[in-house]
């Protein structure tokens, strides 16, 4: 990276000083300062380093690589059954093909309903057509546009402690 990509190295080095870290037992938190960050360019490995690297070999081999890019991709993950749905929850299905459903909590019913995404996080419900998984990123433009802290904070936050969940928040107030 020294060799190839100097100024990218020395931007993460300077936002690396410039963040605090956090120590626990068996861990290690970094939280990235936000304003040297910013300052790093948005350039990707590939191009900043592998593209210039004198000391890079590629081998071909079909090892049935997935990014995992898309909530689609994640689902791809998981066994089909026999109507081509990919379940992740406890549910209740009547005529759904084709469908990702995912719930860490709550049970999920759908009736009639073909080729969709239904994520449900205790942050958020996304119902989506599959196809369209890539325009999940319109919603996070949307709601980081808005201001809103989904686009940026989950309700439940690991620090080296542990962890905390959000239960309700107002002025003045965080439970």
């Amino acid at each position: 990276m020294s060799s190839h990509c100097t100024a990218l190295l020395e931007a993460v080095r300077h936002c690396i000083d410039r963040s605090r870290t956090l120590r626990g037992e068996g861990t290690l938190q970094v939280e990235i300062d936000p304003e040297t960050f910013a300052l790093v360019p948005d350039t990707s490995i590939d191009y900043a380093l592998m593209e210039r690297s004198r000391k890079v070999a590629v081998v071909p081999c079909d090892i049935g690589w997935s990014d995992v890019g898309s909530w689609s991709a994640i689902g791809d993950l998981t066994a089909e059954d026999a109507d081509h749905n990919r379940l992740e929850a406890e549910v209740v299905l009547h005529d759904v093909t084709g469908c990702y459903i995912r719930s860490d909590a709550r049970m999920v019913g759908a009736v009639g309903v073909h080729d969709l995404l239904i994520i449900d996080t205790p942050d958020a419900l996304l119902v989506a057509d599959r196809a369209r998984s890539q325009d999940v990123k319109h919603l996070y433009a949307q709601l980081k546009e808005r201001g809103h802290e989904a686009y940026k904070l989950h309700r439940t936050v690991h620090r080296p402690w542990g962890t905390y969940t959000v239960l309700e928040e107002g002025p003045g107030f965080k439970i």
